[in-house]
């Protein structure tokens, strides 16, 4: 309770935004967390130099199941470093080649009987799943 950051999120999700709202709410975050909409490759127009020289750096970036989606995932990692503190550091999780194979599977499943899959987030596909049943 007594440790000081500030919480940045950015999604291209409305819903996913809406979630993590949501989640910092529920965990009484001290500091009212930033939300922007958007994708990597916009970081450095968001965060980057400023036209007074200043520009936010961030001790800290988290970048969980983003970059193997991405068509150049070494210019995403350059943007985001681009706006990482100088001593920072940075959380990157990547999927293996097999490891969501299921969660495709029911995904193109859930299409086929036409059923939304829940694009915004996990919540959205449970609950579009529990009210087609």
């Amino acid at each position: 309770k007594n440790i000081r950051f500030q919480v940045t999120g950015l999604d291209p999700s409305p819903t996913s935004l809406k979630i993590a709202k949501a989640r910092c709410k529920m965990h009484k975050f001290r500091y009212d967390p930033q939300f922007y909409q958007g994708t990597i490759d916009k970081v450095e127009d968001l965060f980057g130099e400023k036209p007074d020289n200043s520009r936010i750096s961030f001790s800290y970036i988290d970048v969980s199941g983003v970059l193997h989606h991405l068509e150049d995932p070494s210019s995403a990692l350059c943007k985001l470093r681009s706006v990482l503190h100088q001593e920072g550091g940075m959380g990157v999780m990547l999927y293996g080649k097999y490891g969501r194979t299921g969660v495709y599977e029911v995904q193109r499943m859930l299409r086929r009987i036409g059923t939304p899959t829940g694009t915004g987030g996990r919540e959205g596909g449970t609950s579009a799943l529990g009210e087609k049943i």
